[in-house]
């Protein structure tokens, strides 16, 4: 039916009735985004660009970069055809693979001057967190910010009345209402907000539900943006973490027709946040420095034209192969040239494969261990590249080679048991959407695939390689789990579901389980299989969730020690 009476009664007396537009702007006053003006007119402007790239429409197919349905390239302007009837997952390799083709072509030195320059930047020092000198030590601030949402909120809920209770709690420094959070102009208005009244943490109230390292297919592009923005302009510069609750879905649009329920229930939910934000541990960001330099294992067709990529765009590359090289004749205007030559023009070192490999190291700073007999080689990488489909060919196949159950045997084996060999790509959409931090990049096999097609494997890959360089250092998450060896009684449950933990042996023998936090994605799946509660995530903690549901149940109670 769609609209109540109520609503459709509530919706009518919003009209001017002004029949055709009378020009009193009222539209434009009212507008909290600015999305209304009347002063716009046509103007022309120009940008500046080396490369077009031009999507012809219709499902005409052909490779990376060439024209064709009576379509030439011209100079400056490359014309790349698509299959719009394709897989998702292969349209979006080939998009990786024709930006890192423009890009070398554009720039090929700009990894060399952001890399010069990156990682020097940034050093591994922890950030302490600010602490007022007129509030006690220990205690910590913390902001509310109340989004109107365009009013969908805001018309539903007395923020006033949110706005006085919230008022009594210890702790609240600021209580602020802002038009619109997910807009870059409510995002520097909270970060300016949480400067001056030297803010630890953030409780925002809005239409998102996850914390800024957290996305689940429920979010909308608006949830995205309020991440993006919040990111840019608060996050990483103030160290301040952010709480969020959906008051919009669980109270306003839950309860549109009874105000007072849906004002009820927001402050009920605003003070769980605030519960957790108490209880969370102070917040220590460190940079870890990339090395501008990868290690490629496997030298199929794909892998050597990732490596050649890479090279192009300025970063030191080693690549692990068997004898005999693979060659790439389909590659448009160019010679048939052996492979290795071709990688030793790019100044690509190529080491012959090795009896056994190790993988030591950290996010960031790996070191490969290749033992050829009694001769060992050590070699440095900031990212690490595993050609998946080269593993089981030849008489040494690299999962007898690898010979400690390391990190790189570990995530071999799981994606293995997980499939992957049969169903190449299709983590793809998983892997770009979360942050990449672990550094360590998995090349399915590629099964019957044709040449090109195998080159736009390789560049897909190198592009994801590349941009995982190019941040020239990463920063840890807030969400990832210690583990107390203490309490550990080292049964290996959680190994068994996360490749990044590994057992350990302390002094006297005894096992435990113990993880980089470099590594951790944040996921919490391992607390769950862990008997002993070794396993935590300090900013999601058994305290913080019991202590939410008692402020839920008895809101305005301040958070006991559980």
């Amino acid at each position: 039916r769609g609209l109540s009476a109520k609503a459709a009664q509530k919706e009518a007396q919003r009209c001017l009735n002004c029949a055709l537009c009378s020009q009193c702007m009222e539209c434009a006053r009212i507008c909290e985004l600015d999305a209304v003006f009347y002063d716009d007119c046509i103007t022309h402007f120009e940008v500046g660009a080396q490369v077009i790239l031009r999507f012809p429409s219709g499902d005409s197919e052909g490779d990376t970069g060439t024209a064709s349905a009576g379509q030439e390239d011209v100079e400056g302007i490359r014309t790349v055809c698509t299959d719009s009837s394709g897989k998702l997952t292969n349209q979006l390799a080939k998009a990786m693979a024709v930006a890192l083709e423009t890009a070398i072509e554009v720039k090929p030195d700009a990894a060399e001057v952001s890399q010069g320059q990156g990682p020097t930047a940034h050093n591994n020092n922890l950030q302490a967190p600010r602490q007022s000198p007129e509030r006690p030590a220990g205690t910590r601030s913390i902001g509310v910010f109340l989004c109107r949402c365009g009013g969908s909120i805001s018309s539903v809920i007395n923020f006033r009345t949110v706005a006085r209770k919230l008022s009594y709690f210890p702790g609240v420094t600021c209580i602020l209402e802002v038009a619109q959070a997910c807009t870059e102009a409510g995002a520097k208005q909270i970060a300016a907000q949480v400067a001056e009244c030297e803010v630890d943490d953030v409780v925002l109230a809005a239409c998102r539900c996850c914390n800024l390292e957290q996305i689940c297919y429920s979010c909308t592009d608006r949830r995205r943006m309020c991440e993006q923005y919040l990111n840019e302009h608060l996050v990483p510069p103030q160290s301040t973490m952010v709480e969020f609750v959906n008051i919009r879905e669980h109270c306003a649009w839950a309860h549109q027709d009874d105000p007072k329920g849906a004002t009820r229930k927001a402050v009920q939910i605003i003070s769980s946040a605030f519960t957790r934000a108490k209880l969370a541990p102070p917040v220590a960001l460190a940079r870890i420095p990339i090395l501008p330099s990868a290690l490629i294992v496997g030298g199929g067709l794909a892998s050597t034209v990732a490596a050649r990529a890479l090279a192009a765009r300025g970063y030191q590359v080693e690549l692990v192969a068997r004898q005999g090289l693979a060659q790439n004749p389909h590659e448009p205007g160019a010679a048939i040239l052996p492979m290795a030559e071709r990688l030793q023009e790019k100044n690509v070192v190529v080491r012959p494969w090795p009896d056994s490999l190790k993988l030591h190291g950290s996010p960031g700073a790996y070191e490969a261990v290749l033992e050829y007999g009694a001769e060992v080689n050590r070699v440095t990488a900031g990212a690490v590249l595993v050609d998946i489909g080269e593993l089981n060919k030849g008489a040494s196949p690299l999962p007898n080679t690898i010979s400690d159950g390391g990190i790189l045997r570990r995530i071999i084996s799981r994606n293995g048991n997980a499939g992957f060999s049969s169903s190449p790509g299709g983590d793809l959409l998983r892997e770009i959407t979360i942050e990449e931090t672990p550094g360590l990049f998995l090349l399915p096999p590629d099964g019957a695939d044709a040449p090109d097609e195998q080159v736009v494997r390789g560049l897909a890959t190198a592009a994801r390689v590349s941009t995982y360089l190019g941040q020239a250092s990463i920063s840890l998450r807030a969400t990832a789990v210690t583990i107390d060896a203490k309490l550990c009684r080292g049964c290996g449950d959680c190994a068994e579901i996360c490749a990044y933990i590994e057992m350990r042996q302390q002094g006297d023998g005894t096992a435990h389980a113990w993880i980089d936090e470099a590594l951790c994605l944040g996921c919490g799946a391992c607390i769950t299989s862990c008997p002993t509660g070794a396993i935590a995530q300090p900013r999601q903690s058994d305290k913080q969730i019991i202590s939410t549901l008692r402020s839920m149940i008895h809101p305005g109670q301040m958070p006991r020690e559980v």
